[in-house]
């Protein structure tokens, strides 16, 4: 239990609070999320990131220590060690809010020394400035600071063109301009983070990013003379010079740090630092590793303080060959960006791609003969959802077939896409056809939509299965398939993810006519580390739903098993075990196969009460709601559309001994 002690900070995702763990008496920093559903959703993300961070040593590196989350109503609780105060109090403590090089230099190595960590990983801050930069203890000398606020970090391999992050007077030309970008953007905010500590002030102020690109390019690049009236009558937004400091060039800042005398003859030292910080390509700009062995650093330099030692601010761990992520991507357009998260899509309509080679998807406007991103030409379509399209098309550069699934540009729908791509590169270590896993190829962008390459597969095994005569497979096929998705679940685990949307429709053969056929397991659009899963989270398909995820309950990798238990008996029997129009129809048809799941997983779900009320009858903390209570409460009729109908599991073989024979029928259940 943590017991509230007071506010640390307030933003838009909610409140940072200091709080007393009242078990062991240890006092810690506990980030409040609203529970707005957008909010929620970018707090998964940043708990994403914060489990990859984990294998780091916080204080070498110069990072947060994050001890873990947790659930408090509807609302993600994150818990991180307790620091002493921003960067930003800290300099607004001094009356001429200025630090001297004596500070700065152990401050700039430290976090260099962080951003190289997290190159280390291919990660990205995306949002450092001083009130995201904590001071550990005020008194200790030299300081020594912690980066913190992941809150906008990302994987740099899932950046897409058009990303809205940082923070109007910290974000680097690329960002506020649109365009693709990588680790660099950091040290772009680390050269302005810079120039603050040794002036006083922030050195490109503005309310919006027209402003701030205006300043940059007076110092370090004239624009011509009418594009400030010109962005006015575009927007109505009237600019507006609110520089404390205004220099020409950057050269300047050499000029005015020797002015204010108290930079030791150093300051070409700093100003060279700070250039190759802030240079405009994003390519040319210094790496955290190279930050590190800057002359800057060096205390020969000048006369050093007593307290100024590097060996103890974190260079003990550095990364010495960090380079910026290389940013490969088959096409870079802006497309509107949005911090909003998708809700959980509806099952896919599989369509047959011979009998659609003519049609028309028309909110997408895509058709035969399409190209998307340049040179990929339609030549039909494989399958359509909430999400939008998958179309088989034809790389007109190499003449190889892929499949194409072209999200819709909605904002939801683009962020969900965004989530799919983490995964998919997480899963790029794996042999995707030793692993059962779909190839992805990589990812571009066609106007403002993302779209997803993969390689070409046959048909889904819900097809597969309907050009059956009687819609079911013998033993002799099951078992290699059965065997073969236990492998791609297995693999899945092996790197924390879980599918979470296992079903027929999302298994593909790779060949129908190959004996025994191969299967790979597609479509990650609700994958997710199990590491981040948070109760209630709405995931997979009705039917195929495991209890757990139906009651809102916390979950892992065992509701892909429940999936493909599903799987095995339609696959048997030719058709879907539970099907049902909603949650409450499999929840009864479960409960009346197998029984009610116990009162411990009942008790944990969010969603419990929609469907069972607490009444502790015949030795039960819960009793499944009638009929005609859920139709009261919700309108819903409830409709039986099983064609399968058992009264326990053991009936199965039974039922499989008639269709298969005796002595295969007991092969399969025993396995």
């Amino acid at each position: 239990m943590q017991k509230h002690n007071g506010f640390l900070e307030e933003g838009g995702f909610g409140i940072v609070t200091k709080c007393c763990n009242t078990k062991t008496n240890k006092v810690v920093a506990i980030k409040v999320n609203k529970s707005d559903p957008e909010i929620l959703q970018q707090a998964k993300m940043e708990i994403y990131i914060l489990e990859k961070l984990r294998g780091l040593d916080a204080d070498r590196c110069n990072i947060v220590k994050w001890n873990d989350f947790f659930i408090d109503g509807d609302r993600i609780c994150l818990n991180f060690e307790l620091l002493d105060e921003s960067l930003w109090q800290y300099m607004r403590y001094r009356r001429n809010r200025v630090l001297p090089v004596t500070e700065i230099r152990p401050v700039l190595f430290q976090l260099a020394n962080a951003l190289s960590h997290l190159g280390s990983l291919g990660i990205v801050h995306a949002d450092l400035k001083p009130g995201n930069i904590m001071v550990v203890d005020r008194y200790e000398c030299p300081i020594k600071v912690k980066l913190t606020d992941f809150g906008f970090a990302c994987p740099a391999s899932t950046v897409i063109p058009g990303d809205c992050v940082g923070t109007v007077g910290y974000r680097a030309p690329e960002v506020m301009i649109g365009s693709l970008f990588n680790e660099a953007i950091d040290m772009w905010s680390l050269g302005l983070v810079a120039v603050e500590l040794a002036t006083g002030y922030p050195f490109y102020p503005g309310r919006n990013d027209y402003d701030v690109l205006k300043f940059i390019i007076q110092t370090q690049g004239q624009p011509p003379d009418h594009t400030e009236r010109q962005f006015q009558d575009e927007t109505g937004c009237q600019s507006k010079d609110t520089r404390s400091i205004k220099l020409k060039c950057l050269d300047d800042l050499e000029q005015l740090l020797k002015i204010w005398g108290c930079w030791e003859k150093i300051q070409n030292v700093f100003v060279s630092l700070i250039k190759e910080m802030l240079a405009l390509d994003p390519n040319q700009r210094i790496t955290p590793s190279e930050v590190l062995h800057h002359p800057f650093f060096n205390p020969g330099l000048s006369k050093s303080s007593p307290c100024t030692d590097m060996s103890s601010t974190g260079g003990q761990n550095l990364v010495v060959s960090q380079q910026p992520s290389s940013c490969k991507r088959e096409e870079s357009q802006k497309i509107s960006c949005s911090s909003q998260y998708s809700e959980e899509f509806s099952q896919q309509e599989y369509v047959n791609a011979s009998s659609n080679t003519s049609s028309s998807i028309d909110d997408l406007e895509i058709s035969k003969g399409t190209f998307l991103g340049g040179h990929y030409e339609v030549e039909g379509f494989l399958g359509k959802g909430g999400f939008g399209i998958v179309t088989k098309c034809c790389n007109t550069k190499t003449n190889e077939f892929v499949a194409i699934k072209v999200n819709k540009n909605k904002p939801e729908i683009l962020q969900q896409a965004k989530m799919e791509i983490l995964i998919l590169e997480q899963l790029r270590g794996l042999d995707a056809d030793r692993c059962n896993i779909v190839q992805w190829n990589d990812f571009f962008i066609d106007g403002d939509r993302i779209c997803l390459n993969f390689e070409l597969l046959d048909q889904c095994l819900w097809d597969y299965i309907e050009d059956r005569e009687n819609h079911c497979l013998p033993i002799s096929e099951i078992r290699p398939i059965l065997h073969q998705l236990t492998n791609a679940l297995s693999h899945l685990g092996s790197v924390g993810i879980v599918h979470a949307d296992l079903k027929p429709g999302n298994i593909m053969v790779v060949d129908r006519y190959e004996c025994p056929i191969k299967v790979k397991l597609i479509d990650f659009g609700l994958a997710c580390p199990a590491s981040t899963v948070i109760p209630g989270d709405c995931v997979g398909t009705v039917g195929y739903e495991a209890p757990e995820v139906m009651i809102g309950s916390l979950f892992n990798e065992a509701i892909d098993m429940w999936s493909l238990g599903l799987v095995a008996v339609e696959l048997a029997t030719g058709y879907p075990f539970y099907p049902g129009r909603n949650d409450y129809d499999v929840l009864k048809f479960i409960i009346q196969t197998q029984g009610q799941p116990p009162d411990h997983v009942l008790d944990s779900g969010l969603y419990t009460d929609n469907y069972f009320i607490k009444d502790n009858y015949n030795g039960q903390r819960w009793t499944f709601k009638t009929e005609k209570q859920f139709q009261d409460e919700t309108d819903y009729q409830s409709n039986d559309t099983r064609s399968i109908k058992l009264k326990c599991l053991d009936d199965l073989g039974l039922l499989l001994s008639i269709m298969w024979g005796r002595e295969k029928s007991k092969m399969y259940l025993s396995a």
